[in-house]
């Protein structure tokens, strides 16, 4: 298990599921569509913001920085183009952003 695997433990099954979608699902899928739309990258998002904010009241900035360490650790980010994952960086960081600060009595 990685350090960022243990630094906030309920991001683990975030990062699985980030890490099957990527290895799953080629990248322009995960870039094609509407950002609001369903989307597997919005899923995770969703996971990874429930989980930060059932964690001690942790801050959308500490949930960043654990994504960004986890991502680099990512076997599957390397095989990426720079350009591809550069724009995926930014679509889960912007999902996550939303999520976490998206209400909770907010339909999904």
């Amino acid at each position: 298990m990685s350090q960022a695997e243990n630094s906030l433990p309920d991001l683990a099954s975030g990062l699985a599921e980030l890490r099957r979608i990527l290895r799953d699902t080629p990248a322009h899928s995960l870039l094609a569509g509407d950002s609001l739309a369903p989307h597997p990258l919005r899923n995770v998002a969703r996971t990874l913001a429930t989980a930060a904010r059932s964690y001690d009241d942790v801050r959308a900035e500490r949930l960043l920085i654990e994504l960004r360490r986890m991502w680099r650790d990512l076997p599957e980010t390397r095989q990426l183009e720079p350009r591809t994952h550069e724009q995926l960086w930014d679509r889960l960081v912007a999902a996550c952003i939303e999520e976490f600060y998206r209400p909770v009595s907010k339909p999904r």
